[in-house]
């Protein structure tokens, strides 16, 4: 929390380290609750900066799966359950503590697809099997406005020899339609995670990834749009290789 004031928001002067100060400055951010008397982390609070948040909220984190063919099946290639805070937690000192679960799940992405190369007339281009402006954008929507309610199901990254997808429990807003994401309707389900996020550049100030990353991203990399599912209990977006 030191390291997200001082760095990220630059403040000035900190409270004294286990202050009141401290407790009505996280309140005051919706970080934090008073029950009881005393002073308990909130939900968004214990996502972003809890040391072990899937100890007290079990359904936080991503659950990555690669596949070696085109449907799910019980061999993979990997299998992956990434927990922690959604941002990299640093020490005071500055050292890098944890990477975090959106870092933690493109690091999977990365090490489960292959790099390929081209030649753009005498230029050779080098890229990955998906854009990673796109596949950022939706694994930051996935972990900030799933339904964090719904317990015992993680977000879940699947990788198959042909797509990406990104599974997001909980349905959609009641106010927020397919169309309308597409068209760059902005909604937070969980805005005390949005607006840290932002703070930390994971999310654009606009808050229209799909129209204004993503839906770009896949035309320019190879001529596709992002699939955008939404079932009964969950969301998903697919990113397809061709």
């Amino acid at each position: 929390m030191q390291d997200y004031f001082t760095r990220v928001l630059d403040y000035g002067d900190l409270p004294s380290q286990d202050s009141e100060g401290w407790r009505i400055l996280l309140r005051n951010l919706d970080l934090a609750v008073i029950s009881g008397g005393q002073t308990f982390p909130t939900v968004d609070g214990m996502l972003i900066f809890g040391a072990n948040p899937g100890r007290f909220l079990p359904q936080s984190g991503i659950r990555a799966i690669c596949y070696p063919g085109e449907q799910p099946e019980y061999t993979t290639r990997a299998d992956q359950s990434i927990k922690g805070p959604l941002v990299p937690l640093r020490a005071r000192n500055g050292s890098l503590v944890e990477i975090g679960v959106v870092e933690g799940a493109w690091d999977f992405v990365r090490r489960n697809t292959e790099p390929f190369s081209y030649l753009d007339g005498p230029v050779r281009v080098d890229r990955w099997e998906f854009p990673e402006e796109a596949v950022r954008e939706v694994l930051i929507n996935a972990v900030i406005h799933r339904d964090y309610s719904i317990a015992g199901t993680d977000v879940t990254l699947l990788i198959f020899a042909d797509r990406l997808e990104v599974h997001s429990p909980g349905r959609l807003p009641n106010t927020v339609t397919l169309e309308g994401m597409k068209s760059g309707m902005r909604y937070a389900r969980n805005q005390t995670l949005v607006n840290v996020m932002r703070d930390y550049r994971y999310v654009d100030a606009r808050g229209m990834g799909i129209r204004s990353k993503v839906i770009p991203a896949m035309l320019a990399h190879n001529g596709t749009e992002p699939d955008l599912i939404e079932e009964e209990h969950r969301f998903i977006v697919r990113l397809r290789k061709a």
